[in-house]
């Protein structure tokens, strides 16, 4: 069950779980391996010091964030299948719980939200989160069967537990899409690019650019406040 949740959420939870082992954390700056630094460690510690979570979170159903493609049927339906890997399996099972009407309602107390699955929380807010979670075994399950769980589960949680005015609803990394809806590439002749913009991550940088990922490697180790 929860083929993405497992893969997405589920691993999520389970590094900050093994990253608790650390006593003088302060944030959890959530970034993949195709992420990469664009500003120096000083420029790190100046973005994450005004007290905030930065995590991205619109209305679930009253934002137009999705613009194609399923909507409620992502939380109203629950899907056990993966639907890039068992496509004939995750849209049979759609169509059957249209067809028997077995719709299910998110829990009451939760206003479900969604954004980008990039974030940079404080380490009393992923603390109050795992404290959630334990007291509240039916927010597990029910995300567990919901469709792409990664863009919903932090960016509703983090607002239930953390007050408005210390949240910055937009993601801490810069990423492209194209018109396609795929991530935009950066290669070694976007240095530039990326440096002008004030997020300190960039999403994807190409396994390939050999040059610009050490440039970046660099600044992020210096001293220098870019």
């Amino acid at each position: 069950l929860g083929d993405v949740y497992k893969r997405q959420v589920q691993a999520t939870l389970n590094l900050i779980r093994s990253a608790r082992i650390f006593s003088n954390i302060t944030h959890y700056f959530l970034i993949s391996g195709d992420c990469f630094p664009t500003k120096s460690r000083s420029y790190f510690d100046a973005f994450l010091s005004d007290g905030c979570d930065i995590i991205e979170t619109h209305d679930f159903f009253d934002s137009d964030w999705i613009r194609t493609g399923l909507k409620e049927e992502r939380l109203v339906y629950r899907h056990w299948f993966n639907e890039r890997r068992r496509k004939s399996m995750f849209y049979a099972s759609l169509d059957l719980q249209r067809k028997l009407g077995w719709r299910r309602e998110p829990p009451k107390d939760l206003t479900i939200r969604i954004g980008s699955q990039w974030w940079a929380l404080r380490a009393a807010t992923v603390d109050a989160i795992l404290h959630l979670l334990q007291e509240r075994r039916d927010l597990i399950r029910f995300f567990r069967t919901t469709w792409i769980p990664d863009e919903t589960f932090f960016q509703t949680l983090v607002p239930h537990v953390t007050p408005a005015d210390h949240i910055r609803r937009e993601p801490p990394t810069h990423l492209l899409f194209s018109d396609y809806g795929l991530p935009v590439v950066f290669h070694n002749d976007h240095e530039d690019f990326l440096r002008t913009h004030e997020k300190p991550v960039a999403r994807k940088i190409s396994p390939n650019a050999s040059a610009l990922r050490t440039q970046l490697l660099n600044t992020f180790l210096s001293l220098i406040h870019i």
